[in-house]
């Protein structure tokens, strides 16, 4: 992949990450100008935290409501850049970029959910 590829990428990725991190802070602190009103998208009614089953709170969460859908999004396209960056330091080929970037998410994932559950 050409290097003004990997940057133009890099950029766009995060700039789409602070637009998702944006709309989090839209969903929790002023809610009532979120892209959607949806019971969904603000985690009320069935989709609030109290009514999550098991799947959704542990392994889709991303599914459970707007804010977590948008942290995903956040999340993932931030790592994008840092995916490339890691890659090229170490000198590997960046042609298996998507399966490197699912990797570093799902470590990455696993790093929070023991910190966050404090299981350890």
């Amino acid at each position: 992949m050409s290097t003004n590829l990997i940057v133009l990428v890099s950029v766009i990725s995060i700039i789409i990450s602070f637009v998702f991190s944006g709309e989090m802070d839209t969903i929790r602190f002023k809610s009532d100008k979120a892209w959607s009103q949806s019971d969904f998208w603000l985690g009320k009614g069935k989709y609030s935290p109290d009514k999550r089953n098991w799947f959704l709170k542990y392994i889709g969460s991303m599914l459970s409501d707007g804010w977590h859908l948008c942290k995903f999004i956040r999340v993932y396209f931030i790592l994008i850049p840092a995916t490339f960056l890691f890659l090229i330091l170490l000198g590997w080929n960046t042609d298996y970029f998507l399966l490197w970037n699912f990797i570093t998410y799902t470590f990455g994932g696993m790093i929070f959910e023991i910190s966050y559950s404090k299981f350890i």
